[in-house]
């Protein structure tokens, strides 16, 4: 049997149960057309957001075919799990549901006072860099000026990253949640690295764990 996708090379042609188009990056996910015809009319028909991105019908070969046989063939597998119980219980779905708004609802409500701390601790950082520009520190006190920097440069990036967290949470669609987006988004703030903007000597790795010691 032929068939045929819609791809731009890079990225397929999805259509959901409520007929919304969107990319997938696996074959097996996106939407297979038997007639050639009907998948170029589906293609001239894709909405604005997909249509300059320059997809095109392309014939599927033997592999694609197989790839999408096999995951069908798994789908119908999982569908002959066990449920458990509790899946079944509208109630649990209602508790869950409950659950995950109300920690939303948390989240945003400490949005405006994490954004004072930040600024707070903003208006400190350039307090104590004045105090370094206008006056001359014997080693103690510089240190000490130093160590209070240090502090408010730590407390400013814990609020400025879970302010940044609170905004993904708000803009996140249901498609960040499943496709484990948004968690990525925490992984991503945990590794992290500052990007030197005029002085990248000062953060060799060698540099840095020297000043550490």
């Amino acid at each position: 049997m032929v068939a045929y996708a819609i791809t731009n090379g890079k990225v397929y042609v999805a259509v959901s149960s409520d007929n919304r188009c969107s990319t997938v990056n696996q074959i097996s996910k996106a939407k297979v057309f038997t007639d050639r015809v009907k998948a170029e009319n589906y293609c001239r028909c894709l909405p604005t957001s997909l249509k300059n991105l320059h997809f095109f019908v392309q014939q599927l070969d033997e592999d694609a075919k197989t790839e999408i046989t096999m995951t069908a063939l798994a789908n119908v597998a999982a569908s002959d799990s066990p449920i458990p119980e509790e899946i079944l219980d509208l109630s649990y779905w209602q508790a869950e549901v409950e659950r995950f708004s109300e920690f939303v609802q948390r989240a945003k409500s400490y949005k405006s006072t994490l954004l004072a701390r930040q600024l707070r601790e903003e208006d400190k950082s350039l307090d104590l860099l004045h105090a370094i520009e206008f006056y001359k520190l014997d080693v103690r006190r510089g240190y000490q000026l130093y160590q209070q920097l240090h502090a408010v440069r730590e407390e400013r990036r814990k609020c400025k990253n879970i302010l940044a967290m609170i905004d993904a949470l708000e803009h996140a669609t249901f498609e960040d949640l499943e496709t484990g987006r948004l968690a990525r988004c925490v992984s991503g703030m945990l590794s992290r690295q500052y990007a030197p903007r005029a002085l990248p000597e000062l953060f060799k790795q060698e540099d840095i764990g020297n000043i550490s010691k």
